[in-house]
């Protein structure tokens, strides 16, 4: 028998062993769980890391056709985009020995800006991963390929020490984005209609986009229609439905019918803020006189032999029209009319003198005129003026007929113009001249009428 002092011990020494290994057990379970928690957490870093770079990387895409052959501005872009959305500061552009206009071309664009503003604004509440001093940012703009490569490494957060190897200690990720097709869209008709044509001339009317594509979305089967001696020479001419002309030499090259549709490329442009009112139904009648920006209630008319000069900026046009008429002059450099409000349409008449070009930053940076998208009903904004050789910039009307029924050339002496309209209308037989030479202004062009397509190839 063995004696119970013995059996006694044993009980203790085992309760002594369970104990022991319960703990190491325990132990195992911690660093298990604190090794899977920062597992996780460190994937979920790298999600956040990587979906940071990839919208820097679009970012500066995006900018690529904008930059005019400045790589550092698609390089601060990038980068800038990526240190707003992780929470640090951004660069700003140099400024040491350079002009107005080249710093003024290192500028981030407004779709930039605006998207830093508000990641700055809530960029405490909005859970995404912000970088530490440590975090490295590297842009990069290949110019070979018209892509942009976004790189960031960071250090890996870690809640429960380090329990992870040291491989896992750095999180990398890259991102590249690139502008597929650089072909140049100058006039886009977004009307989607089996019955009119997206895009009409009459009358001896002549479209001239010789380095540059036209494109309607109509399905008609004269989705681009030209009447009575009219003619269109452009690089590309393609329609979602067929063409009509009276002769076989009205168009050069000839058409390409059943293009897929192209969407509202400028769909996702935001509309510049309306302030209050500056102005009433203000009239200016024979008198020189400058105006400045700002929104002007029941629109602006300039008529008689009134001169006036806009200084440069946002012109909100709201609830009324932007008439010219008699043989007034409207006259502006880096202005963009936003269009607000059923009434609110623009109307040259023939006598007067428009020479205006787009902003080159801001909120309508490179859009001359834009359009509310929410207004109703169909509208026809009018230019029948013989002199409107200079508008430079992007008219953007998705919700409207352009109706051009000028004497004269129209456009002729920009160094390029865009329309995207809902229909464009070439009525009394104007030569309306659309180039295409980006390099020859600093007011940029949106990306998407430059033709690129950004996608991301890693």
């Amino acid at each position: 028998m063995i004696p119970r002092s013995k059996i006694g011990r044993f009980v203790t020494d085992t309760k002594a062993s369970v104990a022991l290994i319960a703990a190491f057990a325990f132990f195992a379970m911690i660093m298990a769980a604190g090794a899977a928690f920062d597992y996780a957490s460190a994937i979920r870093q790298k999600a956040e890391l990587q979906a940071a770079a990839d919208a820097a990387a679009i970012a500066g895409a995006k900018e690529i056709p904008l930059a005019i052959s400045n790589p550092a501005q698609v390089e601060l872009v990038a980068s800038n985009y990526a240190r707003t959305n992780l929470g640090m500061g951004t660069n700003k552009p140099q400024s040491s020995g350079e002009s107005d206009d080249g710093a003024a071309m290192r500028m981030a664009s407004s779709d930039f800006m605006m998207a830093a503003a508000a990641a700055e604004d809530d960029g405490a509440d909005s859970g995404i991963s912000k970088g530490g001093s440590s975090t490295s940012i590297d842009a990069a703009f290949i110019e070979a390929d018209n892509a942009v490569e976004v790189k960031i490494d960071a250090p890996r957060k870690s809640y429960f020490g380090n329990f992870l190897p040291s491989r896992y200690q750095t999180i990398n990720v890259l991102a590249r984005a690139q502008v597929m097709g650089m072909g140049k869209v100058c006039v886009l008709g977004l009307m989607d209609s089996r019955l009119l044509a997206g895009i009409h001339l009459d009358n001896s009317a002549a479209l001239s986009a010789a380095e540059c594509g036209v494109y309607s979305n109509s399905t008609s089967f004269a989705s681009i229609r030209a009447d009575a001696d009219s003619s269109i020479t452009a690089e590309t001419i393609c329609a979602a439905g067929g063409y009509w002309a009276q002769s076989s030499s009205s168009f050069e090259p000839a058409p390409t019918t059943d293009c897929p549709p192209i969407p509202d490329p400028l769909s996702d442009r935001p509309a510049p803020p309306v302030s209050s009112c500056a102005a009433i139904d203000l009239v200016i009648d024979d008198e020189e006189t400058s105006l400045k920006p700002g929104t002007y209630c029941g629109g602006i008319s300039i008529i008689d032999e009134a001169r006036v000069t806009l200084e440069p900026g946002v012109y909100v046009i709201k609830d009324g029209p932007l008439v010219v008429a008699e043989s007034a002059e409207l006259i502006g450099s880096y202005v963009g009319f936003y269009l607000t409000g059923n009434d609110s349409v623009f109307n040259f008449a023939p006598d007067t003198t428009i020479d205006l070009g787009a902003p080159r930053d801001g909120p309508l940076a490179g859009l001359l005129f834009m359009e509310d998208r929410s207004v109703s009903g169909t509208r026809i904004h009018r230019i029948q003026s013989n002199n409107a050789r200079q508008l430079l910039g992007t008219i953007y009307l998705p919700k409207s007929v352009l109706q051009i029924d000028a004497n004269a050339p129209v456009a002729d002496q920009s160094a390029y113009t865009a329309i995207v309209a809902l229909r464009l209308w070439l009525k009394e037989g104007p030569t309306l001249v659309l180039n295409s030479d980006y390099s020859a202004t600093d007011v940029p062009v949106p990306s998407a009428i430059s033709g690129g397509r950004v996608i991301l190839t890693q």
